[in-house]
């Protein structure tokens, strides 16, 4: 199966998040949420990072030692201080990235994101058009891809995520 991910990206997100702190988390609080991320340690990262902006007023930068006290909070401690994720952590923080590009990377792993999401609608519209015999008219046939489409819309139009 066909993943839609950019781990690059998302990397790059995290470290935005890390190196420049609110500043990029304002940056991208609008965009992203823990379901952009496809690569499972970049969401634990992510929940971390969330957990530190949305209780501190203004953090500049992130440290390893923060982000274990808010995996500790979020009882992701285990998953996080292991070897590999430690490493992977390490490498984020390390990962060269500049402020003014940490929105645009955002919003690259939003749109994968959505197009993951309207793959999943459309795929309920195949479902849909698997059924049909023959005795439908062409407006009704036609009009199962519309709704797949206009209700995956509607759904995009209730969040404030606009990339």
């Amino acid at each position: 199966m066909i993943v839609l991910s950019d781990a690059a990206a998302e990397r790059a997100v995290l470290a935005g998040l890390c190196k420049y702190g609110h500043d990029a988390y304002l940056e991208v609080a609008d965009i992203i949420t823990e379901s952009t991320f496809t690569v499972d340690s970049n969401l634990v990262v992510y929940k971390c990072l969330k957990t530190i902006f949305d209780r501190e007023e203004v953090a500049t930068s992130m440290d390893v030692a923060s982000i274990f006290s808010a995996a500790e909070q979020l009882g992701l401690s285990s998953v996080i201080q292991k070897k590999e994720e430690v490493q992977h952590l390490k490498a984020i923080i390390d990962f060269p990235v500049n402020l003014d590009n940490v929105r645009k990377f955002g919003a690259k792993i939003r749109k994968l994101e959505i197009t993951r999401l309207l793959r999943k609608q459309l795929d309920g519209a195949n479902d849909k058009l698997l059924d049909v015999n023959g005795t439908e008219s062409i407006g009704s046939i036609l009009a199962v891809a519309e709704d797949a489409v206009f209700d995956f819309t509607n759904v995009l139009n209730d969040t404030d995520n606009k990339p």
